[in-house]
């Protein structure tokens, strides 16, 4: 079964549609396809009035297990504020919380981008323990805009804004949706010899490995979690080992190795 969008969606109005083709005209002249999400990602940020953004390949997304995410570029986020991110996109309430959202996509052929009260009406998030996690990062779940690319591997960008701020209308939900369905250079899938891997790692080396990838160092991972550097030089060592790397610019370069020249 397709997603069939709501019939009675408004249609944008002209300024918005304006912004969303100056946009893509400023993205499409950069020179590589990270330069091209970043720009991509910050305007979109400011055309709905949002805070914080993150774009990452899923290469284990199932409605009855916690979502495996490598994420590999973010927005809005200073390095304490992104690990805590990280810990509250990790934590196992996550699972019950995006089913809704994973079920549909997984029907879904094309591009599906969802506010947090479509895949949550009965506002169950409020309730959860992982709020906390989320109010501690300075951020709360907002627009969720996911592709399949295979069987194995889904790309995705998630949009957030500050506790207490509204939560996205449709409007911000189709400028979304629109703006990262003309960008097919977005969704690229995960190479096997980096999603194998990552699917070998526990939530909490998958939480060291995504801040390892941002170039965080092992005694900040180490504050930002609240635990011993020793634990995270051991966890790094495994991460290191299941990769078949042996430093952390390596381990970057492999997890990153998708910023290539963008397509003229």
């Amino acid at each position: 079964m397709k997603y069939d969008p709501p019939q009675s969606r408004p249609s944008l109005p002209q300024p918005d549609v304006e912004a969303i083709l100056s946009l893509l005209s400023e993205t499409c002249k950069l020179p590589s396809r990270n330069a091209q999400i970043r720009t991509l990602m910050n305007g979109l940020v400011r055309l709905i009035d949002a805070k914080s953004w993150v774009w990452g390949v899923s290469v284990r997304l199932e409605a009855d297990s916690l979502p495996t995410w490598l994420l590999h570029l973010y927005g809005g986020f200073d390095e304490e504020s992104y690990a805590k991110f990280v810990r509250a996109q990790e934590h196992p309430d996550m699972q019950w919380l995006t089913a809704p959202y994973v079920e549909l996509l997984m029907q879904t052929d094309g591009q599906l981008t969802r506010s947090r009260q479509q895949t949550d009406p009965d506002n169950l998030y409020r309730k959860s323990s992982v709020r906390a996690l989320w109010e501690a990062a300075g951020v709360e779940p907002g627009l969720l805009s996911c592709k399949v690319l295979n069987p194995s591997t889904v790309s995705g960008v998630a949009i957030y804004r500050r506790p207490k701020e509204p939560l996205f209308e449709e409007r911000e939900r189709l400028i979304t949706h629109i703006l990262l369905t003309e960008v097919p250079w977005l969704h690229q899938p995960t190479p096997e010899d980096v999603g194998v891997p990552v699917r070998k790692l526990s939530p909490r080396r998958l939480t060291i490995c995504n801040l390892l990838a941002q170039g965080m160092s092992r005694a900040a991972i180490a504050e930002h979690l609240g635990i011993k550097e020793s634990t995270v030089n051991s966890y790094t060592k495994e991460i290191f080992k299941v990769f078949g790397v042996h430093s952390q610019p390596e381990l970057m370069t492999r997890l990153h190795a998708d910023d290539h020249p963008a397509d003229s």
